[in-house]
């Protein structure tokens, strides 16, 4: 497979200018260098063995996949890609940290003008040693909601087959039905960050305030952490609307991420996408 060009520029800061929030910060430029095969950082330096991600190239499970599925996903024959970080929000609490990022992703092919598509990338991490190392990842577009054409693609849906299998004493699983269960666990702070699956929608408590009338259920997930003082879990959640032909299951993916609070689990982020991870028929990719 032909690893392509990255070019990486720093545009936005980070929202605490501290020792472990650069450290955080280091680890997200890593994840992004590794997007396009770079060969300066090797995998098992930024993602800790037992890493679960959700990305455009399919889900990976460990250093090695995870490498693999975002090659896959940015992988270009035909040109280069430059890829932009934009607002980069690190949080972090003992041993335990988050970051919310914003990417740009311009591809540059030979035969066509620049395009560049934004995408939104989400990480837990906790320390190891002198740095920091991610558990969790899930990196995704911001599309429009239209529940209509999930009638007419419905077929994708049945197609995606992620690793895992719904855990009733996971942290966090009993409250994605509804998004004020979500706001009653929110951790406190600027840092804490709610992605919806449309552009523009990020925000926190009061986002999840506008989402109050609508009922989750739950395809799948699968869940990760040490079950003390970080967990995090991944799942496709879905919502009944009524379009013009009758009822369609409206698919969301979603990464909550929490840490353990005084009373209870604490979300410390929370990302949701209607952009599933697709490994495509890049050769070498797939499940």
């Amino acid at each position: 497979m032909m690893r392509t060009l990255l070019v990486v520029c720093v545009l936005g800061g980070i929202a605490h200018a501290d020792k472990d929030a650069d450290a955080i910060k280091k680890q997200v430029k890593q994840t992004v260098y590794l997007a396009n095969g770079a060969t300066a950082f090797d995998a098992d330096t930024v993602f800790a063995a037992d890493a679960f991600a959700m990305v455009p190239g399919g889900y990976a499970n460990g250093p090695a996949a995870i490498d693999k599925a975002m090659v896959c996903s940015w992988s270009n024959p035909e040109g280069s890609y430059d890829i932009k970080l934009g607002k980069v929000v690190v949080g972090h609490q003992g041993d335990v940290g988050w970051a919310t990022i914003d990417l740009a992703i311009r591809e540059r092919a030979m035969d066509s003008p620049p395009a560049t598509v934004p995408y939104r990338m989400t990480e837990l991490f906790t320390r190891d040693g002198a740095t920091w190392k991610a558990h969790a990842i899930y990196i995704s577009m911001a599309i429009k909601d239209r529940p209509e054409d999930w009638g007419d693609d419905s077929h994708y849906v049945s197609k995606d087959s992620p690793p895992g299998a719904e855990t009733r004493d996971a942290p966090m699983l009993g409250w994605l039905a509804h998004a004020p269960d979500l706001a009653a666990h929110l951790h406190k702070g600027a840092d804490v960050i709610v992605l919806g699956s449309a552009p523009g929608e990020r925000g926190g408590a009061s986002l999840l305030g506008g989402w109050k009338k609508l009922v989750f259920a739950t395809d799948w997930s699968r869940a990760g952490g040490d079950g003390k003082t970080w967990a995090w879990v991944v799942a496709r959640v879905v919502r009944d609307v009524k379009v013009k032909d009758g009822i369609v299951k409206e698919p969301y993916w979603l990464l909550a991420l929490a840490v353990k609070g005084a009373a209870d689990w604490e979300i410390v982020s929370l990302h949701y996408g209607q952009d599933y991870p697709d490994p495509g028929d890049l050769p070498g990719c797939g499940y």
